[in-house]
């Protein structure tokens, strides 16, 4: 339940600066991770229902660091 902690992975993607994102199913969070894998930090603490989703089923990382989700026929962008 701790940051860098994954359990249900469903999605990976980086950006341009070498930033890992993962999207773990069972948390129902967005991670980041450098690209050196000593720092982790929440980027997101958004629940899929909060964008309209019932659930994640696969995520999309655009080279400028935008996450795509999808599921459930829905699509949502993040911007931060």
């Amino acid at each position: 339940s701790d940051p860098g902690q994954l359990r249900k992975v469903i999605g990976l993607g980086c950006d341009r600066l070498g930033l890992l994102y993962a999207f773990d199913a069972s948390r129902d969070d967005l991670q980041v991770f450098d690209f050196r894998g000593n720092s982790c930090i929440t980027v997101l603490g958004l629940k899929p229902a909060d964008v309209g989703m019932a659930k994640v089923t696969s995520l999309a990382v655009t080279p400028d660091g935008q996450v795509g989700l999808h599921g459930g026929g829905r699509a949502v962008w993040l911007r931060w």
